[in-house]
This record gives C-alpha cells, structure tokens and sequence, in this order.
C-alpha cells in the first residue's frame, strides 16, 4: 500500500514510542456503518466498518503497523530477514513460504471447548502488505451475522494458497473454525480451509526451544523471557468472554476494547516470534541456553546430520545451565559414535552431579563389564545402582521389599558380574 510521507511519520513514531496503531477512521469507501444502527455506531467509534462478503454483510476493522515498529526486543520487519527453510521442515510445510503468503491467526472464544457450544466472536488476521504489518480483526455483532463473517474472513485471507502461523491453532483456532464452517454448511468456502493451506503451528517448535529454561511454554511466558515484551494494562485472555457478553448486554464498547488490543497484541508477538524461532534454526542466532541445543540437536538427529547433532549436544552440555537431559544426550550420541572413553566421563560427572540418577552408572556398569572386562569396576557401578534405586523407592515410600522392576533387573545384572568375575577367578573386594 503507498503511504503519505505523514502516514510514515506517524508510524516511526509510534515505533519509538511503542504505542499501538490506531485504526482509520471509516471513510465512504470503507462502506463505513449505517447510522440507523446504534450498535455499529459504537463500534465505529474503534473503527470498525461493515464489509459485504459472499454471504452477507460482516464487521471488521484494520490497524496497521509500520514494519519498523518495536514489539519487544524485535521489530516486525525481522521476519523479512529470517530465513525459514529449517522452520518450514519442522512444520512439514510443502515448500518455504514467502512473507506475504504468511497468516497469522488468533481467536478469542466464548470458551475452551471444541464443540458446538463454543464459538469465537473474534478473529484476528495479520499479514505483510509491502512495509506495513496489516492486522484485520472480525468481531461477531450477531449470532446470524457467522456465516458471513466465516465467508468473508476466508475470502480475503485464504482464497489463494497460504500459510497459517498460530500459537496453539493446530489443537484449538484451526478445528474450531473448521468445526464452525461444518455447522455453517459452508461448502463452497470451505476448501480454502483445507489442502491449500498449510499450518506452521509454534507452540511446538517453542516447547523444543524453551520448555526446559521456562517451565511453563506459553504466549505469555515467551513474550517475557525470550522475546523481551512485557505487556501494560493487558487484559487476562480468560476474562475475554465476560467483556463480550457484557457488551452484547449493554452496547457498552469500553469494556470490549481492551479484548481488541489483547487479541492484536497476540498476532504481533505471532511475528516476532515466528522471526526468532526461524532464526534460532537457521542459525543466524546463535543458541544460548542448553534447551535450544538440545531442541537443535534432536531435529538435526531426525533430518540424519549427525555431525550438526553432535556439536549441538556437545555445546548443551558446556552451557552453565546444562541439566540431566542435556548430558546424557550428549553421552548418548558419543556412544553411538563410538567414543566410549569420552562418554564414559560424561556419565561419570552425571553420577557425581545428580545423586538420584541411577541410569549413568548403569552405563558405566555396562561398559566396565562388555568393553573392559573390568569384574571389579562393573559390580561396584551395578552396586552403586542398586543402591541408588534402593533409595528411590524408600523416598517414595515403597521399601526395598516392594515388587520393582529396576530394581529387579539391577539386581540381575550384578549378580550376572559377580558369576562372570568368579568363573574367571577375579576377585571382588
């Protein structure tokens, strides 16, 4: 879209000041709103506008954002740079997609179910329309007004082959809107929503990343921890749905407004996002935090680049924040490789480090008694075992006399050495 040199203005500043866009004011080419309507003259009032669709009239409204605008710690225009070849793998896309076929997609719902009873009453699109970030959001005034909505949301946004980025959609947005179009018999429309677009959910890819330093991967957590946004003022997603029923009741637009700001502020952070989990995978940001190694090495393993696999394991556990995961793939693939020495150390300092791991000096049991025929180091790693197990189910409350199975196969195994180490005339101390 061109732009006046004022209208660009305008947006940088909003840029420094990190303040959201507001929308344009209707004019007579927007097919703005009948007056006769009370409840779409409140609504103008946000900007928005009543469009004519294959099924009939909807609401909705744009804002728009200059690409150079600050979302956190990034700008909108980074995923221009991002290279998503690798991200485009992980979300088994047919192809990587350019920047313009890509559709970020929230909904705010009635509730958190999939069934008939519950309904989104807003959906939020965004996309990149030459140097400006262009959020559409359709807000359902009426229960008649769906299949419109439906249609013309589809319409405009997935008419042509294109990419759906969401966060969580592939569980939630995504069947819900398939579930309403079903309801809605909407057949004629419904093929935009099937073979033709693809699907990069996130919430995936991020649980890989970030799951291990966050604890808990959701919007919310990302956006302070990894993407550098805290957000003011924002209203609760759960408290959504009162807003709307309370404006559906009184007509007032003032509590519904932060429900709009909400909803938009999740399909901006949809872009930065997906910015940084392209770059994270490309490598064009280096990964810091032992989770996004481990997260690389374990897709370079299921794409068969062991050699990729191996360094990143092998810097997830140098990271100063490298966990039982990180170490014991790192000891693993050493193994697999056949570096048994160099994955006996790693096991080692997992013994030494995490004082209820049994599995390490399981390992080193095995090594000591298959490689180095070494009766005496096996029965003292099997033994060790043994008694870590012990221990675990005395914390846990069963006793060692309790039916265990590992404990059972330890047990196994080291009276296994000492058979071995007495048919060869060793002696075990």
């Amino acid at each position: 879209m061109n732009r006046s040199l004022k209208e660009r203005l305008r947006s940088l500043e909003q840029s420094v000041a990190r303040i959201p866009p507001s929308p344009a004011a209707p004019t007579a080419s927007d097919n703005a709103i009948e007056p006769a309507a009370p409840e779409r003259l409140t609504l103008a009032k946000l900007g928005f506008r009543q469009e004519v669709g294959p099924l009939g009239p909807y609401s909705v409204r744009t804002l728009t954002y200059d690409l150079l605008t600050m979302h956190g710690d990034s700008r909108f225009s980074d995923l221009l740079a991002a290279d998503l070849t690798a991200l485009a793998r992980v979300a088994k896309l047919q192809d990587v997609p350019a920047a313009s076929s890509l559709r970020f997609y929230d909904t705010e719902t009635s509730g958190l179910g999939t069934g008939a009873g519950t309904f989104p009453f807003l959906h939020a699109v965004g996309r990149i329309v030459e140097d400006e970030l262009s959020v559409d959001q359709y807000l359902l005034v009426d229960a008649m007004d769906e299949p419109a909505l439906l249609a013309g949301l589809l319409e405009q946004h997935f008419a042509e082959p294109s990419v759906l980025v969401s966060f969580n959609g592939r569980s939630f947005d995504w069947p819900l809107l398939q579930n309403r179009l079903v309801m809605h018999r909407i057949t004629d429309h419904a093929r935009y929503a099937s073979a033709q677009i693809g699907h990069a959910d996130l919430l995936y890819p991020s649980r890989r990343l970030w799951k291990s330093s966050l604890g808990k991967v959701s919007l919310g957590h990302l956006e302070q921890h990894t993407l550098g946004l805290t957000r003011v003022d924002d209203l609760p997603g759960k408290e959504a749905p009162a807003r709307y029923f309370s404006w559906l009741r009184t007509g007032d637009v003032n509590g519904l407004a932060p429900v709009l700001d909400h909803n938009a502020a999740d399909v901006c952070s949809l872009v930065v996002l997906m910015a940084r989990v392209a770059d994270l995978l490309s490598g064009r940001q280096p990964a810091v935090l032992a989770g996004e190694h481990v997260a690389l090495g374990r897709w370079y393993e299921e794409w068969r680049a062991y050699d990729l696999a191996g360094a990143c394991y092998e810097a997830a556990a140098a990271c100063p924040d490298a966990d039982w995961r990180a170490l014991w793939l790192h000891a693993l693939h050493l193994k697999r490789l056949g570096h048994l020495h160099d994955a006996a150390r790693v096991w080692e300092l997992m013994h030494e480090r995490f004082a209820d791991s049994v599995l390490p000096a399981v390992e080193l049991a095995k090594a000591a008694e298959h490689r180095d025929k070494d009766w005496h180091a096996a029965a003292c790693w099997a033994q060790r075992a043994l008694d870590r197990r012990e221990r675990q189910l005395i914390a846990q409350g069963a006793g060692i006399s309790a039916t265990d199975g590992t404990r059972a196969a330890l047990a196994h195994r080291l009276e296994r050495i000492l058979r071995k180490a007495r048919t060869t005339g060793a002696v075990i101390s």
